[in-house]
């Protein structure tokens, strides 16, 4: 996954279906770690 993230290089990531969203801030860095929440709508740019 971090190497994905790292050749792709995201502006923004939503981690969805993970237990533990804060790992992706550690793991990949210069990202903005965007948590979704049941029932909000997320922008995409």
């Amino acid at each position: 996954m971090k190497k994905i993230a790292e050749d792709i290089r995201p502006k923004e990531l939503f981690p969805v279906h993970t237990d533990k969203p804060e790992m992706f801030s550690k793991l990949i860095k210069k990202v903005k770690i965007v948590r979704p929440e049941v029932g909000k709508e997320i922008k995409i740019k």
